[in-house]
Parts: C-alpha cells; structure tokens; sequence
C-alpha cells in the first residue's frame, strides 16, 4: 500500500472518529432517544436554533431523517431502522450522560447492537466536547455593559453540574445556578469570562472545530481580543461597529448577559453575607473606616484625619482584647479557688 493512500485510509477514520464523538456530545446536550408501540425500532430527536439549519442538513446527508421549522427552534428527527443502526453504531462508546446511556441501551437491544461503555473521565482528544457545546453552549458580548465594558463570555448550561464540574476541571471558570422565578425550575451554568479561560477553549475549537453556526463567533475570539487592545489605545466606535456586524448580534445575548450579571449579583450577596457573619464587629468597623479613610484621602482639606482614627479604633480594639482576656482569666481563677476551697 502505497503512503498517500496510507495516509488518506488514517485521515478518513480520524474525521470519522471526530464526527462520532461530535455527534454523541450534540445528542448528549439536547437529544432525545425515544422506543414507543408505534416507532418499534426507535426515534432520535435533537432540537437546536433556527440558524443552525445547515448543521441538520449535513446529519440528514448521512443518515436520512427529516428536518423542520418548529416554535422553539428547528428539530431533526429520525426514525427508520437502517439510519437508525447506522448512527447507533456511530455514537456508541462515545455517550456519557447517565439518561441519554440508559435510553440508546433500550434502542441497541431493539436494533441488535452491543451496547460499549465510554471512558469514566471526558478528554481532550476528541469533538465530544465540541458537540456538547452545540447543543446547549453560547457564545456572546455582554451588552448590557457595553459603553464602559466590552466582555466576551462563553456559556455551559445543564440542568445538573455533573459534567458542568469536570469542564470546570479542565478550563476553569465559574458554575452559577440560575432560577426561573415562573415555573421555579432551575438549571446550572458554566461561565468563562477571563481571557485565559476562553483562550484555552478557543484553542480546543481551532483543533475540533463546532459545526452549528456559533463556529463564526468562536472563529472571531482571537479578532476580539486584538481589537480589545486596539481600543484600549484608541476609542474608535467604527471598527467596533464593524466587528459587531460580523459578530451577528442576537436578542438572545442580551438575555445571556443580563443572566450572567444577575447570577454575578447573585453571589456577591452571599459572599458579603458570609464574610459579614465570620467578621466580629470590631474587625468589621476597623475594615468599613479604613476603606473610607482611603477614599477620603483624596481630599485634601481632611488631611491624616481618617488614618488617626483608623489606629485609634486599632488600640481601642487592641484594649478590649485585653480586658476580655484580663476578665476571662480572673473568671477562671474564682471558679478554680471556689472549688478547692468548698471542698
């Protein structure tokens, strides 16, 4: 065998591989596996946005179905035995939440197929994560802070922090929990917001690329970034105009941006509520006159003034740890002789 063809047999079973893995992660995210009386061998449902039509399509080429346009998104479904065993025999080994395992196991003994269990831990080397974020990742500026801070975010929602906490693991970023006031459900979400974060996932993407239409956004990371520090330099409205027409700006990022500040509110709260509860109230009012003594330096007529009262308050809390401990030990002493001396 010749070398070219060698390496065009290892390149078709390596792409193979990445569209397998890739395809368990987007049915892992927001598919459904369903046996019922009328679809005997199965059916396979995925729901994504509208603008993901093309990714449908190319799953369609490969193993039939049909897509459609419905209220909430667009859906592809398949439901014939020969697509069905085709795209089981693609996906499996490569499935990894607990529900969507135990569904395509019930469809594997229908279609005659030996169900293979996936690795116990989630890897790099592989689209997995790539088809996860497909289904239920997002990619957006947060603009509702957009005049005096231009932030890029990349979202993770699930309704449980299983696999939330190993992507955790290996990118960094923090998992919020966010309340749907209506129904009272909730659902968990990963944010990535610092640089270094969304680098590392911008890096993973450039090696497994998403194949839904949040490919564009995550192929701007790096112009973002070197626009950021133009404008650092520079305040020029135009060529922010100009990224965000290539950016594509949606409704649905406001609605993202305006969740990731509400979770972000959300955990300043309990912070001060716990940092509150451990401080005593002496340490507390040191701390609240210092943060005002450096605040009102800045004004000169007031001078050295707040620093004086910052030390005062120092040695007053300094005395009283004194005293306590002064009364403590007394205390103890009358309580040891009354003891001795009653018996």
């Amino acid at each position: 065998m010749k070398e070219d063809e060698l390496k065009e047999i290892l390149n078709r079973e390596q792409n193979q591989f990445r569209w397998n893995s890739w395809l368990a992660g987007l049915l892992d995210s927001c598919g459904n596996i369903m046996l019922s009386k009328t679809y005997v061998y199965g059916k396979i449902e995925i729901k994504l946005q509208r603008q993901d039509h093309e990714c449908f399509e190319n799953i369609k080429i490969k193993y039939g179905g049909s897509v459609k346009v419905c209220r909430t998104g667009i859906r592809y479904r398949l439901k014939h035995q020969e697509g069905l065993k085709n795209l089981l025999e693609d996906i499996n080994g490569h499935l990894r939440i607990p529900v969507r395992l135990y569904q395509v196991q019930e469809l594997c003994k229908k279609n005659n197929i030996e169900l293979k269990q996936p690795d116990n831990t989630i890897r790099l080397d592989n689209a997995w994560i790539s088809g996860f974020f497909d289904g239920i990742g997002s990619i957006v500026i947060n603009q509702t802070t957009l005049e005096n801070k231009k932030q890029l975010v990349i979202i993770f929602n699930q309704k449980t922090n299983q696999i939330l906490l190993t992507l955790q693991q290996l990118f960094g970023g923090k998992i919020y929990i966010n309340t749907n006031k209506q129904s009272g459900m909730y659902k968990y979400a990963l944010y990535f917001t610092k640089k270094e974060e969304i680098l590392q996932l911008y890096a993973y993407f450039k090696k497994f690329p998403s194949r839904s239409d949040k490919n564009k956004r995550i192929l701007l990371i790096a112009q973002y970034y070197d626009l950021q520090t133009k404008l650092r330099l520079i305040e020029n409205q135009k060529l922010w105009n100009q990224f965000l027409n290539q950016w594509e700006y949606h409704i649905s990022d406001e609605i993202q941006s305006k969740a990731l500040l509400k979770a972000v509110k959300r955990e300043k709260r309990k912070n001060l509520i716990k940092y509150l509860k451990l401080k005593p109230a002496g340490h507390l009012l040191i701390h609240i006159i210092g943060v005002a003594a450096i605040y009102l330096m800045q004004f000169y007529f007031i001078g050295i003034l707040p620093w004086i009262c910052v030390i005062a308050f120092m040695f007053l809390e300094l005395g009283i740890a004194f005293l306590q401990a002064y009364v403590f030990v007394l205390l103890t002493l009358i309580y040891i002789a009354n003891i001795i001396n009653l018996h």
